[in-house]
């Protein structure tokens, strides 16, 4: 067997609590009093053991060819795929009422999707790109912080086209793990269309797809709430409001047969701020569209006695991202073009 040079690499929390690999101000220790070797007819071992109060994982990587060649791990993507229980679905389906009926990705699917997405860009963010990569290079290191990681993999280092090959890759990997018969949410469908694309790859981690209920529920409120700010920021968000383009006629689509999403609208139109407005100028229609979704997000709860089920923030989330969520999506596309649209998420993190 020819000689190959391999390292080890280790990640652990640094005081943030974000993962570091490779720390100058806090190195890993090797214990020389546990350092041993041991010899038979098949393999020579070298024991050792690692020593940092943090420490999350350790890697063992082929120098010469950039993989990995080992990573430890608790399950494999493939293995929980196929025992996933009946009850806990990655594609389920909502209704309320007669005529409200829509699919949706729980939240505890969106943020295993976030891991892998989040792990692609973070190479991408470092100048690399995998050679490739499918459902048998996914593991889940720790089950009780369900989030994937890649494996077995090589890299290369960044350009525009091995990172649309790795959105890519993502695209069919979700695709995989959503196939379960049932029509996909609009607003996975439209991040299923940038993944195939390869574009906008800084708003993919946040994109509203992969936002839980309560971090969309967040989002919806701001984009409502952007009252105030410098003359800049005003002027940057009211164009990202105008590009959304016209939205005369909303409010008309919304009836009683909607149940509590209309009792809120018309509560609020009479009673809060004055009626809504669907037709007219584009900023002052889509503005009043948003303060209408402001307000389902804040009060339909408050209707949970009134109709004798139970309204919590997952089921206002999806009320209105069924009737407003094409326009929700687009919006924060907008935002994400005008650079503002890390004013509007719940966690401030990169774009």
């Amino acid at each position: 067997m020819e000689n190959r040079a391999v390292e080890i690499r280790y990640e652990y929390n640094s005081e943030n609590f974000r993962g570091t690999i490779y720390s100058p101000y806090n190195p890993m220790r090797v214990d020389q009093a546990s350092t041993s070797e041991s010899m038979t007819d098949d393999y020579h071992y070298h024991l050792f053991r690692l020593t940092h109060k943090n420490l999350l994982r350790c890697q063992l990587i082929n120098v010469a060819g950039k993989q990995i060649i080992y990573d430890d791990f608790d399950l494999t993507f493939t293995d929980w795929v196929e025992n996933l229980d009946e009850n806990s679905q990655p594609v389920m389906k909502f209704s309320y009422g007669s005529s409200l009926e829509t699919t949706y990705i729980p939240d505890s699917f969106k943020l295993v999707i976030r891991s892998l997405v989040k792990v692609i860009v973070f190479f991408h963010r470092k100048g690399l790109c995998t050679t490739g990569f499918d459902t048998s290079n996914l593991v889940f290191q720790d089950l009780t912080n369900p989030g994937l990681r890649i494996w077995r993999i090589k890299f290369m280092n960044a350009s525009p086209k091995a990172i649309s090959n790795d959105y890519l890759c993502i695209y069919r990997i979700i695709e995989i793990l959503l196939n379960r018969g049932l029509e996909l949410p609009n607003d996975m469908a439209d991040l299923l269309r940038i993944l195939h694309n390869g574009r906008q790859s800084g708003l993919i981690t946040h994109h509203v797809a992969l936002l839980t209920h309560d971090e969309r529920g967040h989002f919806v409120r701001k984009c409502s709430e952007c009252s105030v700010g410098h003359r800049g920021f005003i002027g940057l968000f009211e164009q990202a409001v105008i590009n959304l383009g016209p939205q005369n006629g909303w409010k008309a689509k919304i009836t009683s047969q909607h149940g509590p999403v209309f009792s809120i609208i018309n509560y609020n139109q009479n009673l809060q701020g004055g009626a809504y407005v669907d037709t007219g100028r584009i900023l002052t229609v889509n503005k009043s569209m948003f303060r209408c979704c402001r307000n389902l997000s804040a009060h339909l709860h408050e209707q949970s006695d009134l109709v004798n089920s139970h309204i919590g923030v997952r089921e206002a989330d999806l009320m209105i991202m069924h009737i407003f969520g094409r326009q929700i999506t687009k919006f924060q596309k907008r935002l994400y073009d005008c650079n503002i649209l890390s004013h509007f998420l719940l966690l401030k993190e990169e774009l």
